[in-house]
């Protein structure tokens, strides 16, 4: 894991640095066919080295191991509940916010052209999510590569199986899935430092070249920094709902900004509020005295801060002084008349 983190962070450097958010786009385009190509082919070939030419075995394998509920698409209560409507909170209030990807949405020709992208890329995905599961259940209960650990038997199976060819393809778009997250996530915050910071409260009169080595400098630091952190990552589930879930007050103060009531006191304490009692979730023992332990701490981190954003938020909100709701406001009337 330290190597991947040092060689991909080296790698995403380059990447982004050199490259913008013109040519990332469309490297993400024509990746995102690739890989959907990829992984609908190494479906079709694993079966094809399966027993049958089929699915048949991995289906009796999980209903002789009595695990049928592997099976089903709402798995178990306990999974449904602590993991699979976490997680959907989690992305939910946080992805809708997200610097990261409010950075693409602005640069869209038109509001249709979001809306119409959203409907093409939302159910795109799905699918596309159920032929990664198909592949995944399929190492698990494979008779060679279901006896190593989960983080290496699906990709040694697509290695083991696949034709050199595809595998190499599917490889391959898997890192470029990996860049362009990279690419998304370091260039938002870069952009915040160049723009917001640099040339709002330093130097006003920078250029855009400037603001363009700024950006690129913000980044490189950035990077190293990740490099760091992730080479001593914790389970990533847990580390990305915990990371999610930072955003999910951030969403709810914008919502009450727009429609109820713009009150900068109400939005720093629902964001100290939120964010402190997330850390304490994940980093103290604060989960014990409610008896929750174990993976069930990071199963239910987006569930606490929705819940302490919603009772602080409205709250505090609600008590303290404040602007009437922008969508309400005189300037916002004006505008939408004009």
């Amino acid at each position: 894991i330290q190597q991947a983190a040092i060689v991909g962070s080296i790698i995403g450097i380059f990447y982004v640095v050199l490259a913008g958010m013109k040519e990332v786009g469309w490297i993400n385009l024509i990746n995102a066919i690739v890989l959907y190509v990829g992984v609908i082919l190494a479906t079709i070939f694993v079966a094809m080295k399966l027993p049958g030419g089929n699915y048949e075995s991995v289906r009796q394998f999980y209903v002789d191991a009595d695990q049928e509920f592997m099976l089903s698409i709402f798995g178990t209560p306990t999974i449904l509940g602590m993991f699979a409507l976490n997680v959907t909170v989690a992305v939910v209030f946080s992805q809708g916010i997200s610097q990261m990807l409010l950075q693409p949405a602005m640069s869209a020709k038109s509001e249709a052209s979001i809306r119409k992208a959203l409907w093409i890329a939302a159910p795109v995905n799905g699918l596309f999510g159920v032929f990664m599961v198909v592949l995944g259940l399929t190492a698990k209960a494979h008779e060679v590569y279901g006896q190593l650990t989960p983080k290496n038997y699906a990709m040694e199976m697509l290695v083991g199986l696949l034709p050199g060819w595809l595998s190499t393809i599917l490889l391959a778009s898997f890192l470029a899935a990996i860049l362009s997250t990279f690419a998304m996530t370091s260039l938002a915050p870069a952009t915040i430092f160049s723009m917001n910071i640099y040339k709002n409260l330093f130097k006003p009169n920078a250029n855009d070249r400037e603001v363009a080595n700024v950006t690129r400098i913000t980044i490189v630091v950035l990077a190293i920094i990740a490099m760091g952190i992730a080479a001593y990552l914790p389970p990533i589930l847990a580390a990305i709902t915990w990371l999610f879930s930072w955003l999910i007050p951030v969403f709810f103060i914008v919502i009450f900004g727009f429609m109820w009531k713009r009150s900068l006191p109400a939005a720093y304490l629902t964001l100290a509020t939120a964010w402190i009692a997330n850390s304490l979730w994940s980093f103290t023992a604060l989960p014990g005295l409610f008896g929750i332990t174990g993976k069930a701490v990071g199963d239910s981190n987006a569930y606490l801060t929705l819940a302490v954003t919603l009772i602080v938020g409205i709250t505090a909100t609600a008590m303290f002084k404040g602007d009437i709701g922008y969508f309400k406001s005189e300037e916002y009337l004006n505008r939408a008349i004009t």
